[in-house]
């Protein structure tokens, strides 16, 4: 399944199926409006809980946000 978006939660999500489990994540959709929130309120930065899987694409959108 495709991913859906959230707007009010800033959450990006999915469901894996019939009798699947629910996914919540960050993508660069919901990087780039946490980044903004962020630089609405003044704050200079960002915590990474872990991004281990990544090959790029979420750091990019956090360096691109946070400028």
């Amino acid at each position: 399944m495709a991913p859906a978006y959230h707007p009010r939660a800033v959450a990006t999500y999915c469901h894996t199926g019939d009798g699947g489990q629910w996914w919540s994540f960050d993508d660069a959709w919901s990087i780039g409006r946490k980044t903004a929130w962020l630089r609405s309120k003044g704050l200079l930065g960002a915590m990474i809980w872990e991004m281990s899987g990544d090959a790029g694409v979420l750091t990019n959108a956090l360096d691109t946000g946070l400028r």
